[in-house]
């Protein structure tokens, strides 16, 4: 549905669709893809292609307060002090506000998968037949 209306508007040339699975698995090889496709310079090294930003391993789930807490308190002052200093300030008053540390990737049931792909098996079908996308990796059967 979200497709769809971006091909009611540009030919099909000019909409390049990529798979987020590639960015993680391949990411060199599907920056070269972009850069082809837009007709740049493909030989350009993009340094820290393989590097993760923004991991959920690791990062803190803050309680209700600290969105307010971040937002009128926090980030005001944070710009006062030392840049280099910035972040780890940050960080140790947020886990001021901390429910727990994220220790692991959040993994679907067996049966919340099931579910998530019955609810999608017709559109990721189509995605294939219609824009042409490889979604044989996908366990669709």
């Amino acid at each position: 549905m979200q497709l769809e209306a971006y091909y009611n508007k540009f030919s099909k040339e000019d909409i390049l669709i990529l798979k987020f699975d590639d960015l993680k698995t391949k990411p060199k090889e599907l920056l070269k893809q972009i850069c082809d496709f837009l007709e740049i310079d493909s030989n350009f090294v993009f340094p820290d292609a393989r590097k993760q930003h923004n991991p959920s391993e690791g990062k803190i789930m803050t309680n209700s307060l600290w969105p307010k807490f971040d937002r009128y308190v926090a980030s005001p002052l944070i710009r006062y002090l030392p840049v280099d200093r910035r972040d780890d300030i940050l960080n140790s008053v947020r886990k001021l506000f901390s429910l727990k540390i994220i220790s692991k990737k959040f993994q679907l049931s067996e049966h919340q998968y099931d579910f998530v792909m019955d609810e999608l098996r017709d559109d990721l079908k189509r995605l294939n037949l219609e824009y042409g996308v490889d979604i044989s990796d996908w366990n669709l059967i």
